[in-house]
């Protein structure tokens, strides 16, 4: 039997496991968001390569969080991403909105970003 790597709770919150199944998983999981975003980071905007791309979680434990998910999408919307590990450390615990968001324009981004 292969090992799990991924442990689902009942509110549907997944939490990648720490064991080679899970290392393997959160590395699919980080280059399919580096295919969704383009090659681009979800913080600052600007390229990233896959090999320097890392998970980023919108919603950090730290900022009230209190539980870790690593979906990547939840009803179709992202809610994680991948980022330079400088915009990563920069952001800190704060929630942060995302600049990059599949088949969206930036302007229209940018527009949304200003309303809030």
């Amino acid at each position: 039997m292969k090992p799990a790597a991924v442990k689902v709770y009942p509110d549907g919150r997944e939490v990648l496991l720490n064991n080679a199944a899970g290392k393997r998983e959160k590395a699919r999981r980080i280059q399919a968001m580096h295919e969704r975003q383009a090659s681009l980071c979800c913080l600052c905007g600007f390229f990233l390569r896959l090999s320097e791309a890392i998970f980023e979680h919108q919603r950090p434990k730290g900022m009230g969080g209190a539980f870790t998910d690593d979906r990547i999408e939840v009803d179709g919307k992202p809610i994680n991403g991948v980022s330079h590990w400088i915009c990563n450390s920069a952001k800190g615990s704060r929630r942060t909105p995302y600049l990059i968001q599949p088949h969206v324009s930036f302007d229209r981004q940018f527009e949304e970003l200003i309303q809030e």
